[in-house]
């Protein structure tokens, strides 16, 4: 970029106090070098946030994204008038744009907040401060002008389409009224069951087929919806404004645009007569994912300004941070992870003091509030680490995917199971270090884990992306560890012995027993759990032999055309011979006719020598035909989904003769506890070859009563689930109680 050959801006003073910075923009100079462009300028002004005299003069806020690649520096110059004269700060690309485009809109003439310009970024303990300022700033606004970035064709197009559909009387009026009546208003367009008069139907007739929808996708796939920052900032101002190059429309015009395309996409499904194009089908496709970070914002803005309801920030955090198998809002540090959120929730003593730019601190300090409360939040811990210094039981918000903890069916949902009956009275303590030291009970030590595990689709075939094959190698690994278990001396289930008890671990260890506590069998509404089991075993016994058949195939049409007999080189040494090619392309094709004849004949031979299983007489029928109605059923629905959510879990056999399902990385030698107070059991990996260590005789936990209880030294591998351990059956008095000390 270019200079003016200014001194360079120098802040002057920290503000570290209740103060902020506002921006006041003036005329912008040209540039004397090419390309001669206008450059801002501005003035900076510092206000008290809670003055003893004058108030603070209605301002705005800006909303953006840096746009920035990891170590870029800002080199994109600005003037900031100063008593002593004109001076240069330098800043990132899209702040510079989005200041020219305030400028040229005239879109507002009150003081801006900036962060990138208002608080010095060079100074660690004001921008600190600030972060905590944050949600107020946005709440005290009188409004946030959202930047999205230049203008495009497609953008220029969606615009002022929103514009007009926002004018609409009869389209704001479809934001008041209650979903469900919403939701009927809409069928009756989509169906025409409505009065052609009535003014909601014409509008949509009308401007159906001028929607924009490329601009739409333009507009959504910009990178400010994308980011975690952004909740805040556009939820808690009273009003907002989206601005890309020139042009602007209200939120109100935006949700009024949303809830119109929710009316318009259906209108046009209705009316497909002929092919679309697979672009067009994509494009339309894909608006429903990009939709989701703005109806996340409609919600947070709904709940704080009209039901003044707000959230806790462990559930901001879990809301925001856990994901499953969507894209995760963006964030450029960890730690924004958190305290990007803090604007929006309640005050309840979780935030972090920890500074920016110490991730593992700011975690560890979150994670030690919480599990006092929540010993679930173990749960968020589980597997493979981002930040590799993070303690054990510390959850790395910042990983790229964290699911829902399988003891619970929503984020937001009590949990389905209670292994820890109630909450212990002997809290958590957590040392400088970072060592968790938590009251627990040994259930047992892994004796064997299992080789098989249900799998999820390398190559999505199917829109769920479930393996079924994975199937038939886990459920009947599971009849083998039972069987195990019961010949364990003094084990806790003699399954051998009962039969119905042996058919409920079966049942509830494929899926983790969540379909047994959704659908009762006594409800005869609905199928029993082993006919739906049964009939996914059968169903991937048959996609296996399949898949098994196909392999042979493959390798004897290998074998067959690597020594086929092919014309030797007489043909070419006499060309005049060529003519008898048409007598061996005849002979090649009744040769394969009758290769193939013989392959279908001689099946059952080759898979003898290809080592593929025979059928046993008691085996399900893998040439059966798959009941359709039964998987169209509501409880096999949810009975795959609950199978799957297991993907990548193993199944374990303790020295106590339980089974249950553990992480992926379980290893014999683990062990098995329970925390009073939460929901599954978890798996722990000990230290050294001694689990037990002798009492815990560490003076600091004086005022604990368990003093004297073995101590675990170990570090978190995941949470599990144990049959026969999940309602508090294993708290009972005379367990094996011990103090875990977790790095």
């Amino acid at each position: 970029m270019y200079s003016f050959g200014y001194e360079t801006y120098t802040y002057p003073r920290s503000l570290t106090l209740r103060r902020i910075r506002l921006i006041k923009l003036l005329p912008p100079a040209r540039s004397v070098w090419p390309p001669f462009r206008f450059i801002p300028r501005v003035q900076l002004v510092e206000y008290d946030l809670d003055p003893l005299e004058d108030p603070i003069p209605p301002f705005e806020a800006l909303s953006y994204t840096w746009n920035t690649r990891y170590g870029e520096k800002p080199s994109w110059p600005i003037i900031v008038e100063t008593a002593g004269g004109a001076q240069e700060l330098l800043i990132y690309k899209n702040l510079f744009l989005a200041l020219q485009s305030l400028w040229n809109s005239q879109l507002t003439t009150l003081p801006i907040f900036a962060d990138q310009i208002c608080i010095n970024q060079h100074n660690i303990p004001e921008r600190n401060f600030h972060v905590a300022l944050m949600g107020e700033l946005y709440s005290r606004c009188s409004r946030v002008i959202v930047w999205l970035g230049p203008a495009t064709t497609r953008s220029d197009e969606l615009f002022e389409f929103a514009k007009t559909i926002g004018s609409e009387a009869t389209v704001l009026a479809l934001l008041t009224i209650p979903p469900q009546e919403r939701l009927r208003l809409m069928d009756a367009i989509v169906n025409r069951t409505c009065s052609e008069d009535d003014e909601l139907f014409n509008v949509v007739e009308r401007f159906e087929p001028k929607f924009p929808i490329a601009g739409y996708a333009d507009v959504l796939n910009r990178g400010w919806f994308g980011r975690l920052w952004i909740i805040q900032e556009a939820s808690l101002a009273p009003e907002g404004i989206l601005l890309c190059g020139d042009k602007s429309f209200t939120f109100d015009d935006f949700r009024a645009l949303y809830f119109f395309h929710s009316v318009s996409c259906r209108v046009w499904s209705s009316k497909r007569s002929k092919a679309i194009s697979a672009t067009e089908l994509r494009l339309r496709d894909s608006i429903f994912q990009l939709e989701q970070p703005f109806v996340r914002i409609f919600g947070e803005r709904m709940a704080i300004h009209r039901i003044n309801q707000r959230r806790s920030l462990y559930e901001l955090v879990k809301k925001y941070n856990v994901n499953e198998d969507d894209t995760k809002m963006g964030a450029t540090e960890p730690e924004d992870r958190i305290f990007g959120l803090l604007g929006l929730a309640e005050l309840d003593g979780t935030a972090p003091r920890t500074d920016i730019g110490n991730p593992k601190g700011v975690y560890t300090e979150f994670a030690t509030e919480i599990i006092r409360r929540d010993p679930d939040i173990l749960c968020f811990a589980r597997g493979a680490k981002r930040l590799n210094e993070l303690p054990s039981w510390v959850p790395d918000w910042s990983m790229s995917q964290i699911n829902i903890p399988y003891g619970y069916t929503t984020l937001t949902s009590e949990p389905i199971y209670k292994a820890g009956g109630s909450l212990s009275d002997n809290h958590p303590r957590v040392d400088t270090n970072g060592l968790l030291k938590i009251p627990g009970v040994m259930v047992g030590k892994v004796l064997e884990f299992g080789e098989y595990e249900i799998k999820l689709e390398d190559e999505p075939l199917t829109i769920n992306n479930y393996d079924f094959s994975s199937l038939t190698g886990f459920f009947g690994e599971i009849d083998a560890f039972l069987e195990k278990s019961s010949t364990i001396s003094g084990a806790y289930n003699q399954y051998t012995r009962d039969e119905d008890a042996r058919l409920e671990a079966s049942l509830n260890l494929t899926d983790g027993g969540l379909t047994a506590r959704q659908f009762p069998n006594s409800n005869s509404e609905y199928p029993p759990l082993k006919g739906l089991r049964d009939e996914l075993r059968r169903f991937s016994d048959r996609i296996v032999r399949d898949q098994e058949t196909t392999a042979t195939y493959t390798s004897f049409s290998r074998t067959f055309n690597k020594h086929r007999p092919l014309p030797g080189p007489w043909v070419r040494a006499f060309p005049a011979l060529s003519a008898f090619q048409l007598i061996f392309s005849a002979f090649d094709v009744t040769f394969a006719v009758t290769r193939f004849w013989l392959y279908l004949k001689m099946q059952p031979i080759r898979r003898r020598l290809a080592g593929v299983p025979a059928v046993a007489p008691d085996a399900t029928d893998p040439n059966g035909i798959v009941d359709m109605e039964l998987h169209r059923n509501t409880k096999m629905f949810e009975y795959k989904a609950n199978l799957f959510r297991h993907h990548g879990r193993k199944l374990y056999l303790t020295d106590g003769g339980l089974v249950g399902l553990g992480p992926t990385d379980i290893a014999t030698g683990d062990v098995v506890v329970i925390i009073p107070g939460g929901s599954v059991p978890h798996i722990v990996r000990p230290s050294n070859s001694s689990a037990a260590q002798g009492p815990d005789v560490d003076h600091g936990n004086a005022g604990w009563a368990d003093q004297d209880k073995l101590a675990l030294d170990c570090t978190y591998i995941g949470e599990a689930y144990c049959h026969g351990a999940m309602d508090g059956e294993l708290m009972a008095p005379g367990v094996q109680e011990c103090i875990l000390r977790i790095s």
